[in-house]
């Protein structure tokens, strides 16, 4: 399998970005090497558009998904799109968070192909199967598990077994060194296209970080700050739906906040207050009851000091006071 011709770029953090990468695979032979993971960081944005565009042949495709654009990002975007542009790239956009208009005016505008913005009731991998025809039952069955675990659907049996094992598995690659997590999640791509769903790797994995994981959220919940509608935990690297369910329950607060305290990013999730505008003055971006944003690591001192938590939460203040 695999055509030089093809890139796909997607969401690093869960099923459903890992997901759209492998039907995009079986559907144009994309190649393992050929495919990107974006967190939604400055430098993980950069490492990709640098890559793409060095090995990008002329007339070749590209492929985004599971992915909006945060306001911040809009030039950089554009810069890339142009560049693959005048080499005769088409640029096929797949994605069903919000987008802002202007987003949609500058980015959107650019591509051949593009359907984002707010895909009520649709994940990625359900836009992904749709547009390249995909009715094979490995399509069918990841697009299963990515819809359920996107929109946190109840399940049971191999279903939920499958999205607590790729929950925990892609979560914790997302915190190993670049090159180690661009291994370990071109290799979840390629065992879904085996029909490996999830594979023994995946479920070996999931197990290890899952003791992890419960022991540092237990670390978390033993200092939680509270102000207002939001409650907030800091944490080594955990996964951030579990982080922010622990929060709810405990504090009784209708917004959620996870901060990872080694690579900075904010997760924020509620059952029914709006997010993204808080996250789009943030610089950030998501769901309306699932977003985020991303901050300067070195400005917070990874949050050992009590000064320091204080000085996020302050501006976590002026995020919410300014939304519009």
């Amino acid at each position: 399998m695999g055509s030089k011709q093809t890139f796909a770029i997607v969401h690093a953090n869960d099923i459903d970005g890992i997901g759209s990468a492998a039907l995009i695979r079986k559907a144009l032979g994309t190649p393992l090497e050929n495919i990107f993971f974006n967190n939604y960081t400055s430098s993980s944005l950069d490492y990709i558009v640098k890559s793409v565009l060095q090995l990008a042949e002329p007339k070749c495709t590209i492929v985004v998904a599971d992915l909006s654009v945060n306001d911040s990002q809009i030039e950089r975007y554009i810069q890339f799109l142009r560049v693959a542009k005048a080499k005769g790239c088409k640029a096929i956009w797949l994605d069903h968070h919000p987008w802002s208009t202007s987003a949609i005016e500058k980015v959107a505008n650019m591509c051949d192909v593009a359907i984002v913005g707010e895909n009520k009731g649709n994940c990625a991998v359900d836009i992904v199967k749709k547009e390249f025809n995909l009715n094979d039952s490995i399509s069918a069955r990841i697009r299963e598990i990515a819809h359920t675990s996107d929109f946190k659907l109840r399940c049971s049996g191999s279903i939920k077994s499958a999205v607590d094992a790729y929950g925990l598995a892609i979560a914790y690659y997302n915190m190993l060194p670049q090159h180690t997590m661009y291994s370990k999640l071109r290799s979840v791509v390629s065992s879904i296209c085996n029909g490996r769903i999830p594979g023994k790797e995946v479920i070996s994995d999931a197990k290890y970080f899952k003791k992890m994981n419960a022991a540092r959220i237990r670390k978390m919940l033993s200092d939680i700050r509270t102000f207002g509608v939001f409650a907030v935990g800091f944490s080594e690297p955990v996964v951030a739906n579990d982080a922010c369910d622990a929060i709810l329950k405990k504090s009784g607060k209708p917004v959620a906040v996870f901060v990872n305290t080694e690579t900075g990013k904010v997760h924020m999730r509620s059952a029914s207050i709006d997010l993204v505008p808080i996250a789009s003055a943030a610089g950030g971006g998501g769901h309306p009851y699932a977003a985020g944003f991303s901050v300067d690591i070195k400005k917070y001192g990874s949050f050992k000091k009590e000064s320091q938590k204080e000085l996020f939460i302050k501006k976590l203040k002026s995020y919410f006071a300014s939304a519009p």
